[in-house]
C-alpha cells in the first residue's frame, strides 16, 4: 500500500472538516464539546467584553414539553381544512317528479295514397280508376287494392275504401273531377 503524497493530505483535511459540520457530533460527546465551546465563548468574551456577558440562569431555556402539549391543544381545539381537496362547483338539476304515463295515442290510418282520376259504368258495375304514383287500379266496390285497402263503396260525391290493418274507413271526394273524366 502506498502512503498519500503531499497532493493529497490538503485533499483528506478538507473532507474530514466537511464531515464534521455536516455531520456535527451528537450524545454525551456533542454536549461535552459545546459545554468546551461556551467556555471557551465565556472566557475570550470575559476579558473583552465583560458588561455584555450574559450569566446562565439570565439566559432563556426553550422549554419544548410546553410547545408540543399546546401544538396538541391546539389540533384538538380545532381541525384544519385540507387546502387541496376537491372542490366541485356542480349543482344537480331539480328532481323532476314523473308525469302521469299518458294513454298511447289513437292509431290512425296513413293518408291516403291514391289519387281519384275518373269513374266508368260497365253495366251491372260501377268502376273508378285510382292512381298511385304512375301505377293505375280499376276496381269496383268489394275489392282489395295491394291487400292493405279494400274498396267499401262507390256514390257520386266519394269512393269510401277501408285500411285494413286498423280497420279504418276513408274516403276519396270525387267532386270537382272534370266532366270528361267521368264516363258513363
Amino acid at each position: 500500500m502506498k502512503w498519500p503524497t503531499r497532493k493529497t493530505w490538503p485533499f483528506i483535511g478538507l473532507t474530514a472538516i466537511a464531515v464534521v459540520i455536516a455531520f456535527p457530533p451528537t450524545g454525551e460527546q456533542g454536549k461535552a464539546a459545546a459545554k468546551v465551546n461556551n467556555d471557551l465563548q465565556q472566557s475570550g468574551s470575559a476579558s473583552s467584553e465583560p458588561a455584555t456577558k450574559l450569566q446562565p440562569a439570565q439566559q432563556e431555556r426553550i422549554e419544548l414539553e410546553r410547545l408540543s402539549q399546546q401544538k396538541n391543544n391546539a389540533v384538538s381545539r380545532k381541525t384544519v381544512a385540507n387546502a387541496f381537496s376537491p372542490t366541485s362547483w356542480y349543482v344537480a338539476p331539480p328532481r323532476q317528479q314523473d308525469p302521469s304515463p299518458q294513454p298511447p295515442p289513437i292509431p290512425t290510418a296513413p293518408p291516403l295514397p291514391f289519387t281519384y282520376m275518373g269513374r266508368y259504368e260497365d253495366p251491372p258495375k260501377l268502376l273508378v280508376i285510382l292512381a298511385i304514383g304512375n301505377k293505375m287500379y280499376t276496381v269496383s266496390a268489394g275489392e282489395m287494392i295491394d291487400e292493405k285497402y279494400r274498396v267499401d263503396r262507390i256514390t257520386d260525391s266519394a269512393v269510401e275504401l277501408v285500411y285494413l290493418p286498423l280497420n279504418i274507413s276513408q274516403s276519396i271526394s270525387t267532386i270537382g273531377v272534370p266532366e270528361n273524366a267521368q264516363h258513363r
